[in-house]
């Protein structure tokens, strides 16, 4: 029995290594195609092909021997589309069997020659993605270094084949030839190295290869005995695998549940200190207004004893003159009273005149600052208490490349770009019923069912979403054609319950919050470029009034995984 004991502790730690190492190595393979065949995948959104609508398909060739590349490219054809046509994945082995593919990949540790490829496929509207060839010998040509991707163009190439080319992708790759050399000589080192490293494990397999034929005639010694004890093993040690697991992610989401408490509770704190403050100040101001009505009732008063004082010593010259011209005088005393008195009545409604102009610029600016509800309760009370909202929705956006592009541009042009782009926002939250809460910087935040609750917020902050993008789509064109630079915007949507209130140190600010809002954000960061990205509660409340395309589980930080969608239009 210990002998056997001892056959099986020199099994478990030979085949340890041996697969250990094996699986190193699967692991690194499948997680390097699989980062490549998203990236190849990208470029179809930047490129745009002739007669591309005619297409039934889309077709991606691989020139040489690569499965991996294959099997994760076939992940991506089973999921997704390029202009809403499926993806076809086809395999040539050598350069007179490539047919007519969209798009053409190759490595150059396939051993092909570039130029022979270029000369197959020209004048066939193809595009050519190479992968660690010298600069500007292909169309699209790239590097992959510790998982990154770095790529440089020849755009005269792809122009000379009707492709056209996306200004974006262009601002992405690398144009200058030094650049590219410094990573084409770093990737080279490091397959090298990769080269060294697999020779080494090659070498290392060979060693305990030896060892496991000895170890196998040790086996066939032990019988089923040996086979027992290896299942048994096995059992145990997925069984403490999947509790390491377990309790690795048990400890990762106490970490992160700790760390969103933590925040939560800071920002709750300043937030109370704020209204406080904020409450400070909205009375000083209130007493403020009364101390200006006051001071308008007393000038009424002073100017009727003034007008009664001036009255009385009227009527005793009007008198006088009586005695003299009786008839004359009363005539006269007449006229006199009467002009007197529209000239009083005059003054009296030029003063009140003023004060209701000045009462309506004061109503204007709060309701400029705040719901009209809010600014009333606040006039009415001298202050406006917050209040929660069942089934609100809210909506981020921000503009994609905005840094980049703003700092070409002079300030009075960038903010003339920022002020027409948010006034039209404005505009169109009016035309829907929603309540504009914020911008900060190139980022706008709306919301829905605040303060007046409407049932059908969800469908009329996606309506107005699709309106934000239509208009922002015909701003770039615009923008394109008087050859002047653009943005474009990203946009998340998500329904819940959140507060909304009065809030802010020396400025009224009407506030919202809530982990309704925290999701919104988070969905809008996890957004594409031009597209609107919605959370699966507002998706069960329009999904039959709009076209939503799933997206399936994707990250989101603090939340795990949750389901999106993307809207395409109104059903």
């Amino acid at each position: 029995m210990k002998k056997i004991k001892v056959i099986i502790l020199l099994v478990i730690l030979t085949a340890g290594r041996f697969f250990g190492l094996q699986g190193a190595r699967i692991d690194e393979i499948d997680q390097s195609a699989r980062i490549k065949s998203q990236f190849l995948y990208g470029f179809t959104k930047y490129i745009a092909w002739e007669n591309q609508e005619s297409f039934r398909t889309f077709n991606i060739g691989i020139l040489g021997f690569e499965p991996n590349l294959g099997k994760e490219l076939s992940k991506v054809a089973a999921t997704k589309t390029v202009q809403g046509k499926p993806i076809e994945i086809s395999f040539f082995l050598s350069i007179d069997e490539i047919s007519k593919p969209q798009m053409l990949y190759v490595n150059k540790a396939s051993g092909f020659d570039i130029n022979k490829i270029l000369s197959k496929i020209k004048g066939k509207n193809i595009l050519l993605v190479s992968e660690n060839y010298p600069f500007n010998q292909s169309m699209i040509n790239f590097v992959q270094i510790n998982g990154i991707q770095n790529f440089e163009l020849n755009e005269d190439k792809i122009k000379a084949e009707n492709l056209i080319l996306s200004p974006d992708l262009k601002e992405l790759a690398i144009t200058q030839s030094d650049e590219w050399q410094r990573l084409y000589l770093q990737s080279q080192g490091q397959l090298e190295s990769e080269k060294e490293k697999v020779e080494k494990q090659k070498k290392a397999l060979s060693e305990l290869a030896k060892e496991g034929d000895r170890q196998r005639r040790l086996i066939s010694l032990a019988g089923r005995e040996i086979d027992a004890k290896k299942k048994e093993l096995e059992v145990q040690k997925n069984n403490l695998n999947q509790l390491s697991i377990e309790n690795q992610r048990y400890q990762s989401d106490i970490k992160e549940q700790m760390e969103v408490l933590e925040k939560q509770k800071a920002a709750i704190k300043q937030q109370e200190e704020s209204i406080k403050l904020q409450k400070i100040e909205m009375r000083t101001q209130l007493k403020v207004l009364d101390q200006q009505s006051a001071k308008i009732e007393k000038q009424k008063e002073i100017l009727d004893a003034q007008l009664s004082s001036l009255e009385k010593h009227r009527i005793i010259i009007y008198l006088s003159i009586a005695l003299l011209v009786l008839f004359m005088g009363t005539g006269f005393v007449i006229y006199r009273n009467y002009r007197a008195k529209k000239q009083a009545n005059l003054l009296l409604q030029e003063k009140n005149e003023e004060i209701e102009k000045q009462r309506e610029k004061s109503d204007e600016l709060l309701l400029n600052i705040l719901p009209a509800s809010t600014a009333e309760e606040l006039k009415k009370n001298g202050v406006a208490t917050a209040k929660e909202y069942k089934n609100a929705t809210v909506l981020f956006s921000d503009f994609v490349n905005f840094t980049k592009i703003s700092s070409k541009l002079p300030p009075d042009e960038l903010v003339k770009n920022l002020d027409y782009c948010f006034t039209k926002f404005d505009a169109i939250m009016d035309k829907y019923g929603l309540e504009k809460i914020k911008t900060i910087g190139d980022a706008y935040m709306c919301v829905g069912g605040v303060p007046v609750e409407q049932n059908d917020n969800a469908i009329k902050v996606t309506q107005a979403a699709l309106e934000m993008l239509h208009f922002m789509e015909e701003w770039k064109e615009r923008q394109k054609g008087a050859g002047k630079p653009f943005w474009g915007i990203r946009i998340g949507i998500h329904t819940g319950n959140l507060t909304a209130g009065v809030v802010g140190k020396k400025k009224f600010a009407y506030d919202i919050w809530g982990d309704t809002v925290n999701i919104a954000s988070r969905i809008e960061a996890v957004s594409l470029p031009d597209r609107i990205n919605i959370s699966e509660e507002v998706y069960q409340k329009i999904k039959n009034d709009f076209d939503c395309e799933p997206r399936g589980l994707v990250p989101v930080k603090g939340k795990g995984d949750l389901p999106m969608y993307f809207v395409n239009g109104a059903v």
